[in-house]
């Protein structure tokens, strides 16, 4: 037996979420948002999913570059490498001037 689900209209749960249907067509379309055609165009929605799929956690959410932060270790720079950078910057200074 097919399990009971609660579908509804795209501007209900629109208007249930508080946001304009062309913000949750967008949301689908990124596939933020699950969603399901019935009879080929008619755009169908759970609640419960999309509730599910919106709310998570803000205590694990950590800034993409921040995670890079933390998973590179700082790169090491040798004192030869930082003299010829510093020469270099001075010649393209002299350049410009």
């Amino acid at each position: 037996m097919i399990p009971h689900r609660q579908l509804l209209p795209l501007q209900t749960v629109a208007d249930l979420l508080h946001v304009h249907h062309k913000t949750l067509r967008k949301w689908i379309a990124q596939g933020r948002v699950p969603a399901y055609r019935v009879g080929g165009h008619t755009l169908r929605l759970d609640p419960a999913e999309v509730e599910k799929s919106l709310l998570r956690p803000t205590t694990t959410t950590v800034h993409p570059a921040a995670r890079a932060a933390v998973e590179r270790p700082p790169r090491l720079v040798s004192m030869a490498e930082r003299r010829a950078r510093m020469q270099a910057t001075a010649r393209r200074r002299d350049k410009r001037a």
